[in-house]
């Protein structure tokens, strides 16, 4: 007996369909499915903060114009170096978007893992957390043994409306983690974050954009 016989289906109750169509081709015809569907409905949840499925569809809509205005092209990888936080489906949805694929890179991943992994996939883009970036995605792309040029760094407050919750507020009474996002881009493929057309994602007030060399990317 081999797996094209199915020997599974013998355990199936009566009525059962025995194969399923899809009723999407890609996860992103879901999304846009979801959107038509049920735009005003909270479609991620973070803390006592919701987006809705409108609110992800623009926000995705505006990172994925600014990254193809930053150069990147169907078919590139971006890598994503990131904790449980929105930015990470809103990543891999405006990476859809961009006709690009995501690849997913584990925060516990330290410098040797992390060179690897974007090496071997040859992502273009990171998004990360600024925490990870200042700790290890820093030296690591301006080790220059990726194909990295561009990097995006968001906060774990970023979607909280200001509103902290004890679980990220530093210990030892050192302050609060402040909320930024923020664009780095490298030559050569594009030299820098374009001044005119979409303008790189921001989701918090205090957001900016910076530029980068190749070899020394500026700190936030």
């Amino acid at each position: 007996m081999s797996y094209e016989d199915r020997p599974w289906l013998k355990q199936y109750d009566a009525g059962m369909p025995t194969d399923i169509e899809p009723e999407f081709a890609t996860g992103l015809d879901m999304f846009r499915a979801a959107v038509g569907r049920r735009p005003d409905d909270v479609l991620l949840q973070y803390f006592d903060h919701g987006l809705t499925t409108a609110e992800v569809d623009r926000a995705t809509d505006a990172l994925a114009a600014a990254l193809v205005a930053d150069g990147f092209r169907p078919g590139d990888r971006l890598a994503v170096y990131l904790q449980n936080v929105p930015q990470f489906v809103l990543a891999m949805v405006a990476t859809w978007k961009a006709g690009g694929i995501m690849v997913s890179i584990n925060p516990m991943n330290k410098a040797r893992e992390l060179e690897f992994l974007l090496s071997d996939s040859g992502a273009t883009v990171l998004v990360c957390l600024e925490s990870l970036y200042a700790e290890t995605a820093k030296d690591v792309i301006a080790g220059g043994t990726t194909a990295v040029r561009s990097v995006i760094t968001t906060s774990e407050l970023d979607f909280l409306d200001g509103a902290v919750p004890p679980f990220l507020r530093r210990p030892h009474g050192s302050g609060r983690l402040t909320p930024t996002t923020s664009w780095s881009s490298s030559p050569p493929t594009t030299g820098s974050v374009p001044t005119t057309g979409p303008s790189p994602p921001t989701t918090s007030p205090s957001s900016r954009t910076h530029r980068a060399r190749r070899g020394r990317p500026r700190a936030p």
